[in-house]
């Protein structure tokens, strides 16, 4: 026997039918019906009843095709959708009452196959669940239920007004996390559920349900500007620090620190009479270069996480138009310097003597236009474009 069997429903003239094979096997059979299968709305009421269709054997022992209607009828009505504030992520423990040598034996396969059992069990999709670490003990599993960061994002007016209509939530899941652990519970604490008879639940089916389900509600971080947005911490104090926000505010920072020291240091120089190189140094000229690279950098660095964070189906989208759109300027970039190179100094002897050199300072400044001004900087010989043909006039 298989112990599985899928549901099908479909909507007719506003009502929905669905249809599963009943498992003689099994005491206890449940049905999961999906909202997107039978448009369910947020706090309407509904009322559902049973039918089963099959052989009728009469009397004389004779089976004929017959239905039978249930004379219960349940009423329900379906919850309203959780706020995004109240959709956090939850932390909670989970005793198997197996060997923990048999966790050892096959780590990987052993958590593959509790997400999946999670997934069948609850209908939690497997990549909202996260194992945090298993102790012994039998085997006790620390667990947490997940919900997409851009899910619990409330969005102002103003980032709505430039979303353009698009729907920045779509896709989300309407089911709060501590609602799935509570599903799970109570099906776990009933010697009576359907998922005791379930043969694909093999995992489950050991859990402890008196030493498991302790559990802590975390907190989603959205702090600006240095933290991780989107990381779940224990409280808002405990919220990591983003590396490439923090590396680059540091950088920043760092930079911009460095120029106005080196400009001291040259304006003192200038005045005693020191130091006559670092003297002449412009430091605007060396400051702008450097927050031109550093721009392009971190245009090309946000395509980077844009594709691998891919969250929403127009990210693909943008992630082409951005890409396309910083090629374009490359090849822009390289044509209008090959062109400047072609027409003016190509056959002069400065760029038979000097073109070796500039490899790096004209590669860098096709990707970054501004940083060609680092020639004016007055830096050692990075300033030998400013050459003179012919007489000075």
């Amino acid at each position: 026997y298989s112990n599985v069997s899928e549901v099908y429903c479909s909507v007719q003239d506003e009502v929905c039918c669905c249809a599963s094979y009943i498992l003689l096997n099994m005491p206890v059979q449940d049905m999961r019906l999906a909202t997107r299968d039978c448009g369910f709305q947020p706090t309407e009421r509904y009322h559902s009843a049973g039918l089963v269709e099959g052989l009728l054997r009469t009397s004389e022992g004779v089976s004929r095709p017959a239905r039978l209607r249930s004379s219960l009828k349940v009423e329900s009505t379906m919850p309203p959708e959780v706020l995004a504030k109240d959709k956090k992520p939850v932390s909670f423990d989970l005793t198997i009452e197996m060997p923990f040598s048999e966790y050892e034996a096959d780590k990987d396969g052993f958590e593959a196959q509790l997400k999946k059992e999670m997934n069948l069990a609850v209908a939690i999709p497997e990549d909202l669940v996260a194992i945090k670490s298993v102790q012994q003990g039998s085997v006790v599993v620390q667990m947490s239920f997940y919900v997409e960061p851009r899910c619990l994002q409330d969005l102002g007016y103003e980032a709505e007004l430039f979303s353009f209509g698009i729907d920045t939530k779509e896709g989300c899941n309407l089911v709060a996390p501590v609602e799935y652990m509570n599903e799970l519970k109570v099906q776990l604490s009933s010697t009576s559920s359907a998922l005791f008879y379930r043969s694909d639940l093999v995992l489950l089916q050991k859990v402890n349900p008196e030493k498991s389900f302790s559990f802590d509600a975390m907190h989603f971080c959205s702090k600006e500007p240095f933290w991780e947005y989107g990381a779940v911490a224990v409280d808002d104090a405990a919220c990591p620090f983003d590396t490439v926000k923090l590396g680059g505010f540091f950088l920043i920072g760092a930079t911009c620190g460095a120029a106005l020291v080196l400009a001291g240091f040259a304006r003192v120089a200038s005045e005693c009479g020191a130091c006559l190189t670092l003297a002449k140094v412009r430091m605007l000229d060396v400051l702008t270069p450097l927050m031109g690279v550093y721009t392009t950098a971190f245009d090309y660095l946000w395509l980077f996480y844009l594709k691998v964070n891919n969250q929403h189906p127009l990210h693909d989208t943008l992630f082409m138009a951005c890409l396309c759109t910083l090629f374009l300027c490359f090849v822009v970039n390289a044509a209008a310097l090959r062109i400047t190179i072609t027409t003016f100094i190509l056959d002069t002897p400065w760029w038979r003597k000097n073109r070796k050199r500039l490899r790096t300072i004209l590669l860098i400044s096709v990707f970054s236009p501004r940083f060609f001004r680092v020639t004016r900087s007055n830096i050692g010989s990075i300033d030998r474009t400013h050459i003179h043909f012919g007489t000075p006039s």
